[in-house]
């Protein structure tokens, strides 16, 4: 093995070791993959005659229907139909992929070997091979071989199932010719120098196979031998990470974004729109020659579909919400608790199980929730570079399933944040550092210049120049206050319900502040009388004299509202 590849390695462990679910790996007492251990040494101790297994295989290929279908078929005859379960069982768990596992829905697992593709009769077929041959791998698919070597006896087989990629680690790491027969020693004789201990020798193997899939270890053996060359990753360390740039030009939209600005200045309505640029590779610019009526309609369908989510956060927004955690629910009129995957959990298996779809993930008002509540130790996997299959990819233990969990570089979020709201403070700067942020101003352009006699672009305008001055552009006001204002009267209840209520929030109803921004015309004087007040000896009773104003009575008229920008 080469030097730098030796530093490569040593510098992957380095950072694995530090991480929670590795330092289980190497402490725990059980092989990883026991329940699919238990159930090939079911499969082994199996017996029934040469003649049985040719009828069983024969009555399958001449069985018209999928899986299920034969599996009723057979449901009377007790041995048929315990090899056939003893078959399909082991192939859920042999691969992620497997399209049986449906009919096993109760218990298909949740940790596999891989994502194989194994089609089922040719999986079915060798395993019935095996058997007939008296429990001998030569002559069965390449595959199968090594899935069937590594369940006999994992702490001496490791789990790379596929030839061109065995043969690429062995030129690569190895520095040797590809011998099937020797890879596996060949491969623990390079790793005996880093000094991996675990505490069940059947975990080590499970250990070197994690490790080799690290994205800076997996480009010795997942790429070709050219790209290693022309992308020059290992000769610089990884001190660029190529591949995660690469990633990031395959797309119009960063993965993470949030999109901020005052209050009315279209954050949800834009993030609509880039979750629809995303999933169907659109800039802004295309999806503006669209009617937004039609933009609406694919949404929903999306939504439906499951390709887009939208949650809000709130303040009582937990990780129990938001990633996995233990719920109650009704049945047979009693209370039971189960484990439920949350909004981000599904999204984020949804786009590990559709690697060429994207999926979206719009979270509204992201700054209103507790970030280290809700994301807790996952804030890390949003990482570009933390990103399965690339070149820093990790994966944590979740709380309370206890999986392994990572993110694919398909699943984008989209935040939106009011930067008026005073929860702003409160957004972690972990988030902050993971977050592309795009700000969002008021487009005063979009406004009427005559609704009766009154400049809407111009009223805008003013209103905010004069709220910079005493705020700051934070607390702007957006254009939604008045898209859609079709009169006069409709303008009046927009001020009334809310363009004066909120300037009372950010003023703390201060309302010679309010009368600096909209004018005389809206506010006026307050003159108390003094006898309303209880007799006192108090040397400040002149303060009685100091001028307190209010908003005045609806409807006001017109030319007030002219008058915020005509003197300006």
């Amino acid at each position: 093995m080469q030097l730098k590849y030796k530093r490569l390695i040593k510098n992957t462990l380095d950072r694995l070791r530090k991480q929670p679910n590795f330092i289980a790996l190497a402490e725990s007492s059980q092989f990883l993959f026991k329940e699919a251990q238990q159930i090939f040494k079911e499969f082994q101790a199996f017996e029934a005659t040469n003649e049985f297994y040719t009828h069983f295989l024969k009555e399958y290929q001449s069985h018209k229907g999928g899986f299920a279908s034969f599996l009723e078929h057979v449901k009377s005859h007790q041995k048929t139909y315990q090899l056939a379960t003893l078959i399909a069982r082991l192939g859920i768990y042999v691969d992620e992929k497997a399209l049986h596992k449906k009919v096993f829905s109760t218990d298909a697992p949740k940790r596999t070997l891989g994502t194989f593709k194994l089609w089922f009769p040719h999986w079915l077929s060798n395993c019935i091979q095996y058997k007939q041959e008296g429990e001998k791998v030569e002559g069965l698919l390449p595959i199968v071989q090594r899935i069937l070597l590594y369940l006999d006896d994992p702490s001496q087989h490791v789990l790379f199932l596929k030839e061109e990629e065995q043969a690429r680690l062995s030129r690569n790491l190895l520095d040797q010719a590809y011998d099937v027969e020797k890879f596996d020693k060949q491969l623990f004789s390079s790793f005996e120098a880093f000094d991996i201990k675990v505490q069940l020798a059947d975990n080590y193997t499970c250990y070197l196979y994690f490790l080799l899939n690290q994205a800076d270890l997996k480009i010795l053996w997942d790429y070709t031998e050219e790209d290693i060359y022309q992308q020059e990753v290992l000769a610089k360390h990884l001190s660029e990470d190529i591949i995660a740039y690469n990633a990031m030009q395959k797309t119009k939209y960063p993965l993470n974004q949030i999109l901020y600005g005052p209050p009315g200045t279209g954050k949800t309505y834009t993030s609509i729109r880039y979750a629809i640029g995303i999933v169907e590779d659109k800039n802004l610019a295309e999806l503006g020659q669209e009617a937004q009526i039609l933009l609406q309609r694919r949404f929903d369908q999306y939504i439906k579909d499951q390709q887009i989510a939208f949650v809000t956060f709130h303040q009582s927004m937990s990780y129990e919400d938001f990633v996995e955690g233990i719920k109650p629910k009704v049945e047979n009129e009693q209370v039971v608790y189960e484990l439920q995957a949350g909004i981000f959990k599904q999204m984020a298996e949804r786009a590990a199980q559709n690697p060429s779809k994207r999926y979206v993930l719009i979270i509204d008002e992201i700054n209103r929730g507790n970030i280290a509540t809700i994301f807790g130790e996952l804030i890390t996997l949003l990482e570009l570079d933390k990103r399965r299959d690339q070149s820093q990819a990790i994966a944590l233990q979740l709380t309370y399933s206890k999986e392994l969990f990572s993110l694919t570089s398909n699943l984008y979020l989209i935040g939106t944040m009011n930067s008026a709201d005073r929860n702003t403070e409160r957004l972690d700067m972990a988030l902050r550092r993971r977050f592309h942020f795009e700000e969002l101003a008021p487009q005063a352009a979009l406004l009427s210049e005559d609704l009766e006699g009154i400049n809407l672009q111009k009223t805008l305008k003013c209103i905010n120049q004069r709220i910079q001055i005493l705020l700051d552009k934070e607390h702007y006001l957006g254009q939604a206050y008045f898209m859609n204002i079709g009169t006069f009267a409709e303008l009046q209840e927009v001020f009334r319900l809310q363009i004066i209520p909120l300037l009372e929030e950010y003023f703390w109803g201060d309302y010679s502040k309010i009368g600096l921004i909209l004018g005389e015309g809206f506010i006026e004087q307050v003159h108390w009388n003094a006898r309303l007040f209880a007799k006192f000896p108090d040397e400040n009773f002149s303060m009685l004299n100091k001028a307190c104003y209010q908003i005045k009575a609806f409807p006001i008229p017109k030319e007030a509202y002219i008058n915020i920008y005509h003197n300006n």
